[in-house]
């Protein structure tokens, strides 16, 4: 039977190789840290243009505060902001907007001018259609007393004909009587042809077309009408320009003074539920585009950062699985792991300090509470 003493040696060598086992586990095999640190995402605000930061109404936010979202950190207004371009821009549109006007002033009075023409030409129109259809009635009367003369030199030559045959006129008279029936046939178709011209005339004035020897197809009101309305066909052309270079130059005017706001005064505002960290500018303090104004943790995107053994960031990958607990009790949270870093600044016997962040899942409860800084044990 083994004595006591040996007992107890043998209980003391198996609780050392147990205390080696769990040691050796805890420092080669299990893939665990307890210096975990959760807090929120950082966030830095940086100012979006230059101008002086003015204070926002009511309390200004202390740091360690927790903001809501789209709450106001500050505003940022610039005194000294160029505005020449939109006064130029105003100008142009002023200058715009009078050439305009009279351009339309111009119509208008052409517009009466045309209205006034278009009245005196139809009343010239009706003047020589009138005056054409009494020329026609009296070529009509030529051409009936023409065919009348004709008709009775007809009747002459014949009965000089007969008498000749007779031998009671000589042929002197017949050939008289010849010429007279030949010049009244000539009277009749130049009175005929003199007919067929008024008709011609006479149709083409009633649709707007005056023919004559002495002048051209168009009167001196037709003319005076073509004018303005080549005038008037300018005058549209360059109001429509003149409107689109107006709507243009209201449309550049107003994206302008938008601009112009914006870069005047604009508010800092926050994008998620965050605690504010750091204050990295005053109020007072003039700021340049993308100077830093603030360092914010992101209530919404909590993260745990801590150190690991090399043999865990080994084993580690972007996306795996992790679970942290807080040191204090409380319920476990659970997240992926979203970056790993090696860094060699901070070198520990020549061994890069590796340090890894892992991204819990949102919680409602836990982005109200918005806990920042609080340890715990973080396993994978």
């Amino acid at each position: 039977m083994p004595s006591p003493g040996r007992l107890a040696r043998t209980g003391l060598g198996l609780g050392l190789l147990a205390l080696a086992g769990v040691f050796l586990h805890d420092r080669f095999f299990s893939l665990e840290t307890s210096n975990a640190v959760l807090e929120g995402a950082p966030v830095v605000l940086r100012a979006p243009l230059a101008g002086l930061l003015e204070a926002p109404p009511g309390a200004a936010p202390q740091v360690g505060d927790i903001l809501p979202a789209g709450a106001v950190l500050a505003r940022l207004r610039d005194p000294r902001l160029d505005d020449s371009h939109a006064a130029s821009l105003a100008a142009q549109v002023a200058t715009a907007g009078a050439e305009l006007a009279a351009l339309d002033h111009r119509a208008a009075r052409l517009a009466t001018d045309l209205a006034e023409a278009d009245r005196h030409a139809a009343l010239f129109r009706q003047t020589r259609s009138a005056t054409l259809r009494a020329r026609l009635a009296e070529a009509d009367s030529t051409v009936l007393a023409a065919t009348a003369r004709l008709h009775e030199a007809g009747r002459v030559l014949r009965r000089s004909r007969s008498l000749f045959a007779s031998g009671v006129q000589p042929h002197v008279a017949v050939d008289q009587a010849m010429r007279g029936a030949e010049v009244a046939s000539a009277e009749r178709q130049a009175a005929v042809e003199r007919r067929a011209v008024l008709v011609a005339e006479l149709a083409a004035a009633e649709q707007g077309v005056f023919a004559s020897d002495a002048g051209t197809d168009r009167s001196a009101t037709q003319q005076l009408q073509d004018r303005l309305r080549a005038t008037q066909a300018e005058l549209e052309a360059q109001q429509v320009e003149r409107t689109a270079r107006l709507a243009a130059l209201r449309t550049h005017l107003r994206e302008e003074r938008e601009r112009l706001a914006r870069l005047r005064a604009t508010v800092l505002t926050l994008p998620a539920t965050a605690r504010l960290l750091r204050l990295a500018a005053r109020p007072g303090e003039h700021v340049q585009p993308g100077q830093e104004v603030a360092l914010l943790a992101d209530c919404t995107q909590p993260e745990v950062t801590a150190t690991v053994a090399p043999h865990v960031f080994r084993a580690l990958r972007s996306g795996q699985a992790a679970r942290f607990t807080p040191a204090e009790g409380g319920a476990a949270a659970t997240g992926t792991v979203a970056a790993l870093r090696a860094d060699p600044v901070h070198a520990e016997g020549g061994v890069p300090r590796f340090e890894v962040t892992v991204r819990l899942a949102p919680d409602a409860t836990r982005v109200a509470a918005c806990g920042s800084g609080r340890l715990g044990r973080l396993s994978f």
